[in-house]
This record gives structure tokens, C-alpha cells and sequence, in this order.
């Protein structure tokens, strides 16, 4: 009996240290089918786009893949696919974590933070409409939010599982009693999962940056003051 107690909890230990990866591809959408070179460059610059969330119990990172490149094919790749980055609302590197924070990594003016993006993880409205996806079950929720440009609300709807039982998801959007598989932006863009590894990294490789965390009205500041902007 102690042997199978023993090996029961080793066995609880290793699940809770592991890390899970999920692969997602994005479409950026095209809701007026504009034929103009620019927004078709675009809008394929998305669909050969992969991102992976790295999480455990704890904590998760979201980041955009970019594999086999050089660093000068690197740097052309990031500036051709900027404007698609800002369209499919991927700024930089997400991290998210259990207690429903979500930030967003970026330097600004050679200093690196963590800026708050908790908003992603709040106000979901969960429905009693489910689907499966990848052999999970899914539940559907949608959310509204604010745009201070538009003036205007931004509706989403978000799919997620309670089978794999992690509050995080993609482009830092969460918040959920589980993991986001689908994401829709009603208007510009879509992240679906492609790939799911769940428990399949014994060694954990979420070395997240600790950097100082501040606002978004902040961050807006600090890009004004090294614009030379008042």
C-alpha cells in the first residue's frame, strides 16, 4: 500500500511539473473580399502564420514560431508580417497565469515590461451551446469590448474545453474554467488549435521573463516620452 502511495504521488508531481503545448494557426479575414494586393498579402502573410502556448498548471507563454531562419530572413520575415501581427491582435509575447493575469511583453526605448492586458481575461459570458473540437468538448462564450478609437464594441466568441482545466488561451485571451481551442474576433481574425500535446514535456521550458509590469496608459506614456512626444 505504501509503495502504490508513493508511486501515486511521484505520478502527481510529474503532471503538475509538465509542460503542454498547443499549436495554433490564425485567418485574418477579409470582410469586404478586397482585391487589393497589400490586403491579399496580408491576409496570406496570416494563414502561413503558427503560434504555440507553452503552459502548465501555473503559468503559459504565447509566442509567434518562426523555424529555420536566419537572422537576416528573420528580421525581413517580422517586418513583412507586422501590419498582419497588429490585425490579428498579436503584439509580442503573452504570458498569462493561474491567478487571471495576462501581460504582454515589449521594449520601449531599450527597457523591457510587462504590460497589463487583464481585461483579455475578464467578462466572458458563458452559453450552454458546446461542440467538439479535436475530440474535446467545448463550451461557447462571448465577450464585448470597448474600443476607445471606434467607439465602438468588439464582440468575441471564444470555445473552450473544461477537460483540459488551465485559464489561458490565445493572444493572452482567458480567463476561462478552461482551455480556449477557438478564438473569433467578429470582424478581423480567428485562432484555431491545430495541434494538442498535453503533459509531453517532462523538463519545464516556460523560463518567463520577469520584467516591470505596467499599464497600458503607461506604456502609451513611455512611447510618447521616446518618440520625443509630450
Amino acid at each position: 500500500m505504501k509503495k502504490i502511495l508513493l508511486l501515486l504521488f511521484v505520478f502527481s508531481l510529474t503532471m503538475y511539473s509538465q509542460t503542454s503545448k498547443i499549436e495554433y494557426s490564425v485567418v485574418l479575414h477579409n470582410p469586404k473580399n478586397s482585391a487589393k494586393p497589400m490586403i491579399l498579402e496580408i491576409v496570406e502573410n496570416a494563414e502561413n502564420m503558427k503560434f504555440n502556448l507553452l503552459f502548465n498548471e501555473e503559468r503559459s507563454s504565447f509566442e509567434i514560431e518562426y523555424l529555420g531562419l536566419l537572422n537576416e530572413e528573420l528580421v525581413r520575415k517580422r517586418k513583412k508580417s507586422e501590419m498582419t501581427e497588429i490585425l490579428i491582435g498579436y503584439f509580442n509575447i503573452c504570458h498569462q497565469d493561474a491567478e487571471g493575469n495576462s501581460t504582454i511583453i515589449q521594449t520601449i526605448d531599450w527597457d523591457t515590461y510587462q504590460i497589463n492586458h487583464n481585461k483579455k481575461m475578464n467578462d466572458w459570458l458563458i452559453t450552454e451551446e458546446k461542440k467538439k473540437i479535436k475530440g474535446y468538448e467545448c463550451i461557447k462564450a462571448t465577450r464585448k469590448e470597448f474600443n476607445k478609437r471606434s467607439g465602438k464594441y468588439m464582440n468575441f466568441v471564444t470555445w473552450f474545453t473544461p477537460e483540459v482545466k488551465v485559464p489561458y488561451g490565445p493572444a493572452g485571451y482567458g480567463g476561462l474554467p478552461g482551455l480556449i481551442l477557438e478564438l473569433h474576433h467578429e470582424k478581423r481574425f480567428s485562432y484555431f488549435a491545430k495541434n494538442i500535446e498535453l503533459n509531453k514535456f517532462k523538463d519545464d521550458p516556460l523560463n518567463l521573463l520577469e520584467a516591470e509590469k505596467i499599464s497600458i496608459i503607461k506604456s502609451v506614456e513611455l512611447m510618447r516620452i521616446a518618440r520625443g512626444q509630450n
